[in-house]
């Protein structure tokens, strides 16, 4: 997916390796091109009043052009390395929830299960990528352009607004706060 996103010309770190399913010490890891520039929390943090529309701008244009990406492409880079596309729907969450729901045999989750199954949004008209985690502490910059997007684990194809309200009480934190 980062590879795909960053052959498409977005500023996302190239991985030229990731263990596919192989483990070092127990864990799997990737290895990526690193990104220059800052974060855009610490640009913030240290100029507030003077980088707050800088900010704005370089969030939302930056997710404007992650929800324009292809989505398809990323589906058939997703399922030609084998993964199912659909586990990367924000919808396989409630799927998980459901199976928790099932095995735990607890009313409470099986009552929150099926509430969101039944008032789940239809799927959207186009599929967009959304990076699940987007923020300004995962915007890097430099000399007032974005230079890469980085901590993509969360990421999910689906609805575009998936993670806008990260963006909005991102923007509300008080300098100094995470």
């Amino acid at each position: 997916m980062q590879n795909a996103s960053a052959n498409a010309g977005h500023p996302v770190p190239v991985v030229p390796y990731d263990t596919s399913g192989r483990s070092l010490l127990g864990r799997g890891y990737i290895v990526m091109q690193r990104m220059p520039g800052i974060s855009l929390l610490d640009t913030l943090m240290a100029d507030p009043a003077g980088t707050a529309e800088m900010a704005s701008k370089a969030l939302g244009s930056t997710q404007a052009r992650i929800h324009a990406l292809d989505a398809n492409d990323m589906i058939v880079a997703l399922e030609h390395s084998g993964i199912s596309a659909r586990s990367y729907t924000p919808f396989s969450r409630v799927d998980d929830l459901a199976r928790l729901a099932d095995a735990s045999g607890n009313p409470v989750i099986t009552a929150l299960a099926k509430w969101l199954s039944d008032n789940r949004p239809a799927d959207p008209v186009k599929l967009s990528l959304c990076h699940g985690d987007f923020h300004p502490g995962n915007i890097l910059m430099e000399d007032g352009h974005v230079t890469g997007v980085i901590d993509w684990g969360n990421f999910a194809i689906g609805h575009a607004d998936h993670k806008v309200s990260t963006v909005d009480r991102t923007n509300r934190r008080q300098p100094g706060t995470r």
